[in-house]
């Protein structure tokens, strides 16, 4: 029944679903094995949401990605990427991706 109108400003308050033993048994004692992958199904998507989504998403996300840029900006400038004989540009229809293809062969030249 609560309604949040549009613009709205919304909080979460991280520290409280964190020390929640709903969603952390024994919230105020540190059990790093409780994020292992084999118990990650124990918890909700957004438990320990200090990492796993807004600003804090990653530590290193921001930079890998520049790392990222930087790598391909000197593939680029130190090859010349084109087809090959076995280049197929079918798109993979249903994609939410604007392009999207199951595959795609290229071939670089120095």
């Amino acid at each position: 029944g609560l309604v949040i109108k549009k613009g709205m400003r919304v909080d979460f308050p991280i520290y409280t679903s964190h020390h929640n033993p709903e969603f952390f048994p024994e919230p105020e004692t540190f059990n790093p094995d409780r994020f292992l992958p084999e118990k990650r199904e124990d918890h909700q998507a957004l438990d320990l949401s200090t990492f796993w989504w807004g600003p804090r998403f990653c530590i290193g996300q921001r930079f890998a990605l520049i790392e990222m840029k930087l790598a391909v900006a000197k593939l680029l400038t130190s090859y010349q990427i084109n087809t090959s004989p076995k280049t197929k540009l079918e798109f993979d229809k249903g994609s939410p991706f604007l392009l999207s293809y199951p595959e795609l062969v290229l071939r670089m030249e120095k």
